[in-house]
């Protein structure tokens, strides 16, 4: 037989044991679902990465036996294993082993019930004097309740006591507040009129003075205009002795000498030429 058959058989004798594993290791997974009970997800969730760790242990044992290499007779050895063990031994095993695990999950819950028997009793006695302990401390609490009500009550009627002197103190602060306060508002206000008045004489001083300037001012202009109408009137009588004078007879002759050079029949006008 030569070496190449010789390595392909045993790469198919160790795929068939590496299906063998698998499904034990599944069976070993069934059983303690049987034991203790799972719900769907976790079911899911442990087939989900029970396979992804198969995938992976598949993947190293080609890298180890056959350089990783995938060979679809090894793929058959191993779900030949895999067939060949859930036919004959996996049933016997999944059953015998879940009656074995139950069986020590019941001596354990019996062993921890008696050991947990003394713990429970314990408790209870525990339970109960802190019952009466509890009562007690009730009773206690109510009386020293009461204590507390009358002792508030005696507090409450001080306190209103002292309250009263304490409301007659501050109405007394508050008046003697409101007194000092309204005096100084009167102070203020006669300060304010006072201030007012001392404006008004200021501006009454002002304007008297000015007053004063513009009468004499007036008193001034009105002598001007007093000479002006004067030197008019002088004017116009002037002007109306002038018109008299335009009316007779030697200003006729004097404009017709002067002017137009006329004279009286057989009349000799000499000029001088200088």
């Amino acid at each position: 037989m030569s070496q190449e058959i010789t390595e392909e058989l045993l790469l198919f004798f160790h795929s068939f044991l590496t299906g063998i594993i698998m499904a034990v290791f599944y069976d070993g997974l069934l059983i303690i679902r049987r034991v203790i009970r799972h719900g769907q997800f976790w079911i899911s969730l442990e087939d989900f990465f029970f396979w992804l760790i198969c995938a992976w242990g598949v993947f190293l044992f080609l890298v180890e036996e056959n350089n990783g290499i995938l060979r679809w007779f090894a793929v058959g050895g191993a779900i030949l294993g895999a067939f060949l063990y859930k036919k004959t031994v996996s049933k016997c095993y999944i059953n015998i082993m879940s009656t074995i695990g139950k069986s020590i999950l019941h001596i354990l819950y019996l062993v921890v019930q008696k050991i947990m028997t003394p713990i429970n009793v314990g408790k209870a006695c525990i339970y109960r004097k802190s019952k009466r302990l509890e009562h007690r401390n009730i009773k206690l609490l109510r009386s020293l309740k009461k204590r507390l009500t009358v002792g508030i009550k005696l507090l409450k009627i001080t306190l209103c006591k002292h309250t009263e002197i304490v409301l007659w103190i501050r109405r007394g602060k508050m008046a003697r507040r409101a007194a000092y306060k309204k005096r100084r508002q009167n102070k203020t206000g006669i300060f304010l009129v006072t201030l007012v008045l001392l404006m008004m004489l200021v501006v009454v001083g002002i304007k008297s003075i000015e007053l004063r300037e513009k009468k004499a001012y007036y008193a001034k202009r009105e002598e001007e205009l007093a000479l002006q109408i004067e030197q008019e009137e002088q004017r116009a009588e002037e002007i109306k002795e002038y018109e008299t004078y335009t009316q007779t007879k030697k200003y006729i002759e004097e404009v017709a000498r002067d002017k137009l050079g006329l004279v009286y029949e057989g009349e000799i006008l000499f000029k001088d030429e200088n």
